[in-house]
């Protein structure tokens, strides 16, 4: 690779590693996966590979970028590659979304996005490309993607066609390409990045549960098989399990938690000893949002802060009034604070991440209880936080496209958990969201 004064530092260990695997020659397309924790390097190692491709052995020939969608296009891919890479050397095009590298004889990159939340969508099937890569293809619901663009790098004018996968991992096809496929793969933990703030890896820890940091920063594969909440302990009292003896006290504020519908659920939340514990629960089966909404301020009285989905706004099915007009009719519009759509927080996987850390994160803490004298509103249906903890469990059938967590109501009706689950992890995500700190170039 030519001597460039690159706005990054030297590369760390593993990514030497990597470069060095990325190198080889060989017969076909020379495949090579960077399965890396949070912060481990994985994006500015791909750009690296893909500028030295761009500049040194496939010198004027198109190459492909993909990354899960394209708002990951701009703000993980462009602002690594502008980091990296000085600005005359280059020229963006964002109409096209193309990178037209200067003096390589016509090096051009392709910036795409797999759309991987649409999914009738399947494209990469015209163009030819010298090499690819696909950043966080575990995102990807399966190899659809991949095998597509695959089957572009076939360029006959490149020295060695190539692909590169950059990811964390995760227990999906993904752990079946790298693991069960033979491609060179490289691991690389958040702590292998020198350059990365150990306060941001310990910031991180806290943010994660045992298994969750296992994937996110050390980089190893962790099934999800079986339970969806496998570290709750229902059998032991707070600090060392999940049950806590306070009981509903009037004389302190709460938390509304819900997932509106005619299908609803609802959990009270009071904070006491640094942990928030759930003292009530409403999960009627088929019920209005103002009927349950009147039934919880008979109860409890005014929250002092409501938690609801971003479809507060939606009409009602029963008469076509909006959820959002209940709230305001008695006073409470400006204590409800809905998930914002299209952002992180509305996402299922940071959701559940933003949960299973407050059952309990890497640190052996416990920052959500049940309380023991839960009042249980509608036992009945038996849908309500103890059942989903205890009964909650990944499907043997595929999950749908779209979906990271099972849905059941179709298939369980009124004693269905998806309701308080998106209760309880809309709670989560919006009053302990996932910590974003920002990382240095190498990261």
């Amino acid at each position: 690779m030519p001597t460039l004064e690159l706005g990054c530092y030297p590369p760390h260990e593993k990514q030497l590693e990597f470069l060095e695997k990325f190198r080889r020659q060989q017969p076909g397309v020379a495949v090579t996966h960077y399965v890396g924790g949070r912060g481990s390097g994985k994006t500015l190692i791909a750009c690296l590979a893909l500028l030295e491709s761009c500049t040194t052995f496939n010198v004027g020939l198109p190459h492909l970028w993909t990354s899960p969608t394209y708002p990951d296009c701009r703000d993980t891919f462009l602002r690594t590659w502008e980091s990296l890479v000085p600005a005359e050397l280059y020229t963006l095009n964002k109409n096209d979304m193309t990178i037209h590298i200067h003096n390589t004889g016509g090096s051009l990159v392709d910036i795409r996005s797999r759309q991987v939340t649409n999914g009738k969508r399947e494209a990469f099937r015209g163009p030819t490309y010298a090499g690819a890569v696909l950043d966080e293809p575990r995102q990807d619901s399966d190899n659809t993607a991949w095998s597509n663009i695959r089957a572009t790098v076939r360029h006959p004018g490149a020295h060695q066609k190539w692909m590169i996968t950059s990811s964390t991992p995760r227990m999906n096809w993904y752990y079946d390409l790298v693991v069960e496929g033979k491609a060179p793969a490289i691991y690389g933990s958040s702590y292998d990045n020198v350059y990365l703030d150990r306060d941001f890896i310990e910031g991180l820890a806290g943010d994660l549960s045992p298994q969750m940091a296992q994937q996110e920063i050390y980089a190893e594969w962790v099934s999800l098989s079986d339970r969806i909440w496998p570290n709750v302990n229902l059998d032991e009292e707070w600090p060392n399990g999940n049950m806590h003896p306070h009981m509903w006290d009037p004389s302190l504020p709460f938390t509304l938690a819900g997932d509106i519908g005619l299908k609803s659920a609802w959990l009270i939340i009071q904070h006491v000893d640094g942990v928030d514990v759930a003292v009530g629960e409403y999960t009627p089966g088929r019920q209005g949002t103002e009927q349950t909404l009147n039934r919880i301020e008979e109860d409890y009285g005014i929250p002092s802060r409501v938690i609801v989905g971003s479809d507060w706004n939606t009409g009602s099915v029963q008469n076509g009034a909006s959820h959002a007009l209940y709230f305001r009719s008695r006073g409470w519009a400006n204590r409800v604070q809905p998930v914002p759509p299209g952002t992180i927080y509305a996402r299922k996987d940071y959701q559940y991440t933003a949960a299973n850390r407050l059952i309990l994160n890497s640190r052996d803490e416990r920052k959500f209880c049940i309380s023991q004298h839960l009042r249980s509103h509608d036992p009945e249906y038996k849908c309500g936080i103890r059942e989903l903890f205890l009964r909650d469990t990944w499907p043997d059938k595929v999950i749908r496209y779209g979906e990271f967590l099972p849905k059941d109501k179709t298939e369980k009706g009124t004693s269905a958990l998806e309701d308080i689950r998106d209760c309880f992890m809309y709670f989560c995500m919006m009053t302990h969201p996932i910590r974003s700190v920002k990382q240095p170039l190498a990261a």
